[in-house]
């Protein structure tokens, strides 16, 4: 039976691709309702252009990219994080880019995992008007220091006479 398994290996060519993704993580922070985009970039480790996928069970996470990678090369991927219906809070996973080989032989789909946090806030609606107050406190508290300033040597100036 040994024999028959060290036939085996010797018969079928065996390849093994490597990549490398950065960066290790990626971190979203956005309202409710928007989109936003990042980027990692894939590094071919090998002397042979290959092919990849991006993958990630998260459904709030959008892929553009080439599927494929020149020989000791780069290429980039955008990751959109789209919050449209996620709800409030910190939601994690995992993003996966792995290599596709064809062809003959023993082929072994090589790949890494990139961590994935999206952090949704929902902006509080009393901000606006907490802004306009502020604003309306130093225009008054503004006017009274120069009304102070300008009228208050008028005033004593007037008592003398």
């Amino acid at each position: 039976m040994r024999w028959a398994f060290l036939f085996l290996m010797l018969a079928a060519d065996a390849n093994a691709t490597g990549i490398g993704v950065v960066p290790a993580e990626l971190d979203f922070e956005l309202e409710e309702g928007e989109r936003l985009q990042k980027t990692l970039t894939v590094y071919n480790l090998g002397e042979d252009a290959i092919e990849f996928k991006v993958s990630s069970p998260a459904g709030y996470l959008q892929f553009y990219h080439n599927d494929s990678v020149s020989a000791n090369g780069t290429e980039k991927i955008t990751v959109e994080a789209v919050t449209a219906g996620l709800e409030e809070g910190n939601h994690l996973t995992t993003i996966y880019v792995m290599t596709v080989n064809g062809g003959a032989g023993v082929k072994f789909n090589l790949g890494t995992a990139v961590k994935a946090g999206v952090t949704v806030i929902n902006p509080s609606r009393i901000n606006p008007v907490i802004g306009v107050l502020i604003s309306l406190t130093i225009v008054v508290v503004g006017m009274l220091v120069y009304f102070a300033v300008t009228r208050l040597p008028d005033l004593f100036s007037a008592g003398k006479a």
